[in-house]
């Protein structure tokens, strides 16, 4: 056995799931993964599925996020924090620099990175900043706030 993999991400990208437990699996990796697929199920349901996948996080050695498009849930972001809390190895299906994103004051490519708490954070040179957050649908645009380093 290699390395313990807790796959995190939407349950909407089930097939990405599969193909990635395949993958790890079939390298000596030892996978946990979503275990219900049907998001219809009471708070208590959820609560408790969502402590037990924290649990899988704090067993494994490595926590890799399932980001198709770049979307990465509120729920998962909670999961990323929670990871890095414990210092867990975190990589990610589809690097940041495959969505790019250009300054609204200069057109330069801004340098994008995620925070601490999962949000987008993409810094220009000429000092501008945008936070955002991927839509649900998973589409590559996101809902930005901007600010410049002199306003945070």
């Amino acid at each position: 056995m290699n390395r313990i993999v807790t796959l995190c991400g939407s349950t909407r990208f089930r097939e990405h799931f599969d193909a990635l437990n395949e993958m790890f699996s079939m390298n000596g990796d030892l996978v946990f993964s979503c275990g219900v697929w049907d998001g219809s199920m009471s708070s208590e349901i959820r609560d408790m599925l969502n402590s037990v996948h924290k649990e899988k996080i704090r067993l494994s050695d490595v926590v890799f996020v399932i980001n198709v498009g770049g979307y990465i849930s509120e729920s998962v972001k909670s999961d990323i924090k929670y990871a890095k809390k414990l210092g867990k190895e975190i990589n990610y299906l589809e690097k940041l620099e495959d969505h790019k994103v250009e300054c609204d004051k200069c057109n330069l490519t801004m340098n994008k990175r995620i925070d601490e708490y999962g949000g987008i954070v993409c810094e220009c040179e000429c000092g501008y900043v945008k936070i955002g957050l991927t839509q649900p649908n998973g589409s590559e645009e996101y809902n930005w706030s901007t600010e410049s380093f002199d306003d945070i």
